[in-house]
């Protein structure tokens, strides 16, 4: 979507404006670039830090799991 508006943006000569709380707002084109590339940087940083969560929920339940069956293979002998 933002990758979407910038591209837009380049391709627009005349006024453009930005929807905020369901209101049109004019602006720059400039200033909204520097809004929609601020924006598209804090969604990758937060998709980074997703996926960095993830890996390691992904450690911990591998550990878990492991755990559980070293406790269950020691409840069968």
């Amino acid at each position: 979507e933002i990758e979407n508006a910038l591209s837009e943006l380049k391709n627009t000569d005349g006024d453009v404006y930005k929807i905020a709380s369901g209101f049109m707002i004019k602006s720059t084109k400039e200033t909204l670039q520097k809004e929609l590339i601020e924006k598209k940087k804090l969604l990758n940083s937060r998709v980074e830090s997703i996926e960095k969560q993830e890996k390691i929920l992904e450690k911990n339940a591998l550990g878990l799991k492991n755990d559980i069956d070293s406790v269950l293979s020691r409840e069968k002998s």
